[in-house]
């Protein structure tokens, strides 16, 4: 859809600009948002409140980083602030801890071994990554893989992603 190739060209554009710039952007793109909100149009991020309800209802939330840098490209005093402010954030606002990881962008040169020494070292125990495919016992905990579920997917679809049919299917070559 148009709406997720433009979130992916502007995914890919942010990823590489420097840390401060993303975050200018990032200010100037809430600022202009906000405007929208206050004017009853969309939120485009859960609030505390709703993500405790979430959570009350037996859904997890992880750490994900607080500026949504590529973390591979970051300096090692940076990446390590980058884990412990967003591990805090989440422990203040949902009352609890959180031990595993998804990784910003999630592609395979966003990470990397000191990306995962330093998740170790902050206690983390695994992560996530948006490579697509399934985990097997002896998968990498620091390079978990994911099912892509889409707002367009049929309830079938949904669940033969679930149960890894799709994704076996596609190693197979079916598709």
């Amino acid at each position: 859809s148009f709406e997720k190739t433009a979130f992916e060209i502007l995914g890919s554009w942010l990823k590489n600009l420097p840390k401060q710039d993303v975050q200018h952007f990032l200010n100037f793109l809430k600022k202009s948002l906000n405007h929208q909100v206050s004017n009853g149009h969309i939120s485009l991020t859960l609030s505390w409140d709703q993500m405790r309800k979430m959570k009350a209802s037996n859904i997890s939330f992880s750490v994900h980083s607080s500026s949504h840098s590529a973390l591979s490209r970051l300096e090692q005093k940076e990446l390590i602030a980058e884990l412990q402010s967003s591990r805090q954030k989440i422990s203040l606002g949902l009352s609890e801890e959180s031990n595993w990881f998804a990784y910003p962008y999630g592609e395979v040169s966003d990470f990397n071994d000191r990306v995962i020494l330093s998740l170790k070292e902050s206690g983390f125990t695994c992560a996530l990554t948006m490579i697509q495919g399934l985990n097997f016992i002896p998968s990498d905990l620091y390079r978990l893989k994911r099912i892509g579920i889409g707002g367009n997917d049929s309830l079938e679809i949904f669940k033969l992603k679930l149960s890894g049919a799709i994704s076996w299917l596609s190693q197979m070559n079916f598709f």
